[in-house]
């Protein structure tokens, strides 16, 4: 699990969601609010069609463009953790405790964990 993160606030517009996407080469970005809660997440895969109506309709927001995040406890099991990533589009998943976000755990950590 890496606890060392990047997240944007639902606030954020979308040319600082594109730029960090891009920057860190990553597939998805967290969504927290003020109080540190996991609320949203962005997914690269969105980028094109919202830079597009951001443009064209104002949806210029991060708030615009999130959805329901994928997340595990901090205690998830190996096997749980397999399950989720192999079938998420993004491969990865956040770690909430006491509805905060504490990490985020991605296929290639799993695999790197495994290889040991």
């Amino acid at each position: 699990m890496r606890r060392e993160l990047t997240f944007l606030s639902p606030s954020d517009p979308i040319e600082g969601m594109s730029r960090i996407l891009e920057e860190h080469g990553i597939d998805a970005l967290p969504v927290v609010d003020r109080l540190g809660r996991l609320v949203g997440a962005v997914v690269r895969e969105d980028l094109p069609q919202a830079r597009a109506e951001a443009r064209e309709s104002g949806r210029s927001k991060v708030r615009d463009w999130m959805q329901a995040p994928v997340t595990v406890g901090p205690k998830a099991s190996l096997r749980l953790l397999c399950q989720i990533l192999t079938q998420e589009p993004t491969h990865l998943a956040f770690v909430v405790e006491n509805e905060r976000l504490v990490g985020v755990v991605a296929a290639l950590d799993v695999v790197r964990y495994l290889a040991g």
